[in-house]
């Protein structure tokens, strides 16, 4: 048990819709993206492992995934995705950033904060959250798309 590691969801996910609006599925992809993702939300698990992770065909993962990346709350992102290719130019693959907006941590990273009427109660509690105006700092404006990689 010592080598455990947690993944933080913020009640915001919640409390701000934005769950709601990403429905059960959905939400479930993303947090089986966050289960892989390091310190700085960077994730590179397959998409074969997410199916067989959640269950669904790869078909399913797949249409999940592309409509997170493709996804805005409140006008940002929750999921970037990055196709990069291996090291011996063999195949391409999937590399994901769960932003701050997607309400999900890991180790000590802080989301940023989504207002809603519960955000009172939560900065009562002490909860530290970051400026929604600062969120370009989380995007990695480098992130290409494969028809990109591939020119």
């Amino acid at each position: 048990m010592e080598n455990e590691i947690f993944i933080k969801m913020y009640r915001s996910a919640f409390t701000s819709g934005l769950v709601r609006e990403l429905g059960a599925t959905r939400w479930a992809v993303l947090c089986a993206i966050a289960s892989y993702m390091n310190e700085d939300g960077e994730a590179c698990p397959t998409q074969k492992q997410l199916a067989n992770d959640l269950g669904l065909s790869l078909k399913t993962t797949l249409s999940h995934i592309k409509y997170l990346a493709g996804y805005r709350f409140n006008g940002q992102p929750i999921l970037d995705r990055e196709y990069r290719k291996s090291a011996n130019n063999a195949f391409v693959y999937s590399y994901y950033k769960v932003l701050p907006t997607a309400q999900l941590t890991i180790f000590s990273q802080k989301p940023i904060g989504i207002e809603d009427e519960h955000m009172q109660k939560v900065h009562t509690n002490n909860t530290a959250y970051i400026n929604t105006n600062n969120i370009n700092k989380y995007i990695n404006p480098t992130f290409r798309t494969l028809k990109e990689i591939n020119q």
